[in-house]
């Protein structure tokens, strides 16, 4: 009620801060048998994620645990929430140093398991004491950058007629295309896959590559770090 403000608390929001325990499976079960209970429930927001699953999401010195780990437990999650038909939406960090002009999801703690995974994501990054922006990167809507605006009670808001500055979806779009079909893949491929252009997904390919987010596994062909 505080941080709402004027507007009317509604009447199927609901809280839950007891501790979850258990294994994450257990875990899971306890959000099952929540969900069970509330069938009017459209929208869980987990605060934070880490708070939930936990367990440690830094990639070991091989890199391997970190992304599996990353893929098995949002999997969980992801398909939870697709038997349901709903939204399950997890606060996360991103790193101190943003790695492009722009954050986007690969700016995200952890390994790129978490941007190969979800469906999307909104980074809000504050620029000014009242002033901010909010990236959206989806799979199946429209991104793009947003102005935001921070109120005196605390909210952050965006004006009713803000239009969003579309940025690119093919980083995140290769990464999920190389998770699906679980092996290495070429740059025509990928392009044919995604309907996108073949130099695009090439350059793309290669600044990827640099950052360690993939892997030339052999001549002109691609795949998630091992």
């Amino acid at each position: 009620e505080e941080m709402g403000g004027d507007s009317d608390t509604p009447e199927n929001l609901y809280f839950v801060t007891e501790d979850v325990l258990g294994s994450e499976k257990e875990r899971n079960a306890q959000l099952e048998t929540v969900l069970d209970k509330l069938p009017d429930v459209q929208l869980v927001v987990i605060d934070t994620l880490e708070q939930f699953r936990k367990f440690d999401p830094t990639p070991s010195k091989s890199g391997n645990a970190g992304y599996r780990e990353e893929v098995r437990s949002l999997s969980a999650l992801k398909k939870m929430a697709n038997k349901r038909g709903i939204a399950i939406v997890f606060l996360y960090h991103t790193t101190k140093s943003i790695r492009g002009e722009e954050p986007d999801l690969m700016d995200i703690v952890g390994s790129v398991g978490i941007p190969a995974t979800v469906d999307g994501g909104w980074i809000l990054s504050k620029s000014a004491k009242d002033a901010g922006t909010l990236y959206m990167d989806m799979r199946t809507l429209r991104g793009g950058r947003f102005p935001m605006t921070l109120s005196t009670n605390g909210l952050w808001t965006m004006a009713d007629d803000a239009e969003p500055v579309v940025k690119s979806r093919t980083k995140s779009s290769i990464l999920k295309a190389l998770k699906d079909d679980g092996r290495s893949m070429s740059a025509p491929e990928l392009a044919d896959r995604l309907g996108l252009v073949k130099n695009t997904v090439t350059q793309e390919l290669r600044r990827m590559e640099k950052k360690g987010l993939v892997v030339k596994v052999e001549t002109g062909l691609y795949d998630l770090p091992p």
